[in-house]
């Protein structure tokens, strides 16, 4: 009887046992897009300041377009007007599908985007760096096909004092 109990125990736990969520239903897995922005892709592809370059992200023989673009008004010359603060977006462009894969409200800073070398499959990570007269915070994301990316790592470093000439919005 008491085998029978604990059969019937071992049996209900099972029963009651779910497997572990795949790691991209992880939330420290997703990619670093401020949802309170409320920013899409779309919009952020209309904004004026834009940056971009091609490379093959996922290892699968196309590339991609990386689309590094903030809400800043461009003049007639081409250049920015920096305020106080911009949004800022990394959006990934691939087979008519837009996915973005970071988006962030950076006070008196600026945002740069950059690609990994290939690794032994193939693919590159996006490194995406936010500076601030305060603070620096470094991401890397993947990406794997259109509507999916996961962050890889981030890392989150308060500055005291910049050396003169140090951080500069060039354009």
């Amino acid at each position: 009887m008491r085998r029978n109990a604990l059969l019937a125990l071992l049996i209900l736990s099972c029963l009651s046992c779910k497997e572990a969520p795949p790691p991209s239903d992880n939330p420290l897995l997703a990619p670093p897009v401020n949802a309170a922005l409320n920013v899409s892709a779309r919009q952020a592809l209309g904004w004026d300041y834009q940056r971009a370059l091609q490379a093959d992200l996922n290892g699968d023989g196309s590339e991609e377009q990386v689309v590094l673009a903030a809400d800043v008004v461009v003049n007639e010359r081409d250049r920015p007007l920096w305020e106080d603060g911009h949004r800022w977006a990394v959006v990934v462009r691939e087979r008519g599908s837009d996915t973005l894969v970071f988006s962030s409200f950076v006070p008196n800073g600026f945002v740069e985007a950059a690609v990994s070398t290939a690794s032994s499959e193939g693919g590159r990570e996006l490194f995406i760096q936010e500076r601030t007269p305060s603070q620096v915070r470094s991401l890397v994301v993947s990406y794997q096909e259109p509507g999916s990316a996961r962050s890889v790592s981030g890392a989150y470093y308060q500055i005291e004092q910049w050396m003169p000439g140090s951080a500069r919005m060039s354009e």
